[in-house]
């Protein structure tokens, strides 16, 4: 409703948001080695990301998370791999230092270039990096320089959704100087990038026309290099990842109004809002469905998605509150069906693909939004029979999967995709997976315990209950 006060992202909204007649439907579907083995599976993926992907620095003044295989961090992965936890902070308030250095890293990133995406660990000087490297702007803390709008998008969401969490003081957050110069900073980015031929200083050298990229007229929206599978965008305005950034801009105004209460901001954060909305209904919509890319000239990629999010099968969870539901589900039908050339159908796994894999991998991410963005319990059962054998061995989810031959997987270790499925089994099965991550954690240590035939100084067997929490296993550097 008009003036009515954002929702927190989707990824932080654990089990709190799921039907409960949804849930039931679902569960009578399945037989209970099934919901056993996605209980055991999410909760191995819970407790992923803080016990190997996270590292804690200066007891939580600072946190780098890194994307699993690949040792950088995204924006865009590392908010929905620390996002999941945000409901857990009542519950488990050790995690809160650890969310909130992950948003003072991003911050401090943007602000060294808020055209990145994706961060190093450590800072390296420029110099010494190959000429490969340089050329595609990698060096101080950065990793890669696509520019992918949605990379804003994150941020500014995840902002809202610590703000939003429930606790105390959370608007000391918001009010530390860095995240304010980072909000500043995207969002006059995102100003520049409206008029891309003209003001746009960014150039990359996988895009054409020396680095600008495929000509785009002015629309309202903002430009984007790059769309969030790391791929050159064909046309310059990303349908999704301008709804994303819009719903962003709804929470940057409320947060302003409450906390930062900021000229500049105001004027701003209102304006792209509006021009970025009138752009996207003027330029979005082609013969009734929403496109996935558009130049403001007429051209247009329609009937294609990609597995990444912010997608079109994702637009309803993205905050975008202009969505026209009849035009997302006449596009959703589309793109579920064989006319969208990157939908697989195959023997083991049905759903959509990438250009950025190879042709019949489907992605276990699209496989988890297609469960959350549906009502039909039938559909949410074959997303998650689907997903429960996606794992190639490894109990946790891949990048993309063969659609026939499960077992080949690409990206052994990919949080993003870990924390996607963590939230289509909460919100099918309506419970929370910390049980299950505790479970899997003590097994892990019971085995070695029983292993050495090991006794308590009571002279029993041990427990599993006697073991630390999963907070112990998050890695810290120093005090």
């Amino acid at each position: 409703a008009e003036g009515a006060r954002p929702e927190r992202s989707f990824w932080t909204r654990s089990n709190a948001s799921a039907d409960p007649e949804l849930v039931a439907a679902v569960r009578a579907q399945l037989g209970e080695d099934e919901v056993e083995e996605l209980l055991g599976m999410c909760g191995r993926c819970l407790v992923g990301s803080l016990t190997s992907a996270v590292h804690v620095k200066q007891s939580g003044g600072s946190t780098f998370v890194s994307t699993g295989d690949i040792p950088n961090m995204w924006i865009r992965d590392s908010t929905v791999q620390i996002g999941i936890y945000i409901p857990r902070l009542k519950k488990r308030p050790a995690l809160r230092g650890m969310v909130e250095g992950v948003i003072r890293r991003q911050a401090f990133y943007l602000i060294q270039d808020p055209y990145a995406s994706a961060f190093m660990e450590e800072w390296k000087k420029p110099e010494t990096m190959a000429p490969h490297e340089r050329i595609i702007g990698r060096g101080g803390y950065v990793h890669q320089r696509n520019y992918e709008i949605d990379s804003v998008g994150y941020f500014l969401s995840f902002l809202w959704d610590y703000y939003e969490c429930g606790l105390k003081y959370t608007h000391r957050l918001l009010e530390e100087t860095v995240v304010y110069d980072a909000v500043l900073a995207v969002l006059n980015v995102l100003k520049v990038e409206q008029d891309h031929e003209a003001h746009s200083p960014y150039r990359y050298s996988e895009l054409s026309r020396d680095g600008k990229g495929a000509f785009s007229s002015r629309t309202g929206m903002s430009w984007t290099g790059f769309r969030p599978s790391d791929d050159p965008a064909t046309y310059g305005y990303n349908i999704a990842g301008n709804m994303f950034v819009a719903g962003a801009l709804e929470k940057v105004l409320k947060m302003n109004e409450e906390v930062w209460k900021d000229d500049d901001i105001e004027t701003l954060a209102t304006k792209l809002l509006h021009d970025i909305t009138s752009g996207i209904e003027t330029f979005g919509v082609v013969d009734q469905q929403y496109a996935y890319e558009v130049d403001g000239q007429g051209q247009h990629l329609s009937i294609f998605d990609d597995a990444n999010i912010p997608s079109l099968l994702s637009a309803p969870l993205l905050g975008y509150s202009a969505l026209n539901l009849t035009t997302y589900k006449r596009t959703r039908a589309a793109l579920l069906s064989p006319t969208n050339k990157f939908f697989f159908a195959g023997k083991y796994l049905t759903g959509m693909g990438s250009p950025h894999t190879p042709k019949d991998y489907i992605w276990p991410m699209s496989l988890a939004m297609q469960s959350l963005t549906t009502d039909s319990p039938d559909e949410r059962v074959d997303m998650l029979r689907m997903l429960r054998i996606s794992h190639c061995g490894t109990g946790t989810m891949h990048e993309s999967v063969h659609k026939d031959r499960i077992g080949q997987c690409t990206r052994q270790w990919f949080e993003w995709a870990n924390a996607m499925f963590v939230l289509a089994v909460e919100d099918a099965l309506g419970v929370a997976c910390d049980g299950a991550a505790e479970t899997y954690m003590n097994s892990t240590v019971m085995e070695g315990v029983n292993a050495a035939t090991f006794r308590t100084r009571n002279g029993e067997k041990p427990n599993p209950s006697y073991f630390n929490l999963m907070e112990a296993g998050i890695i810290h550097d120093g005090g």
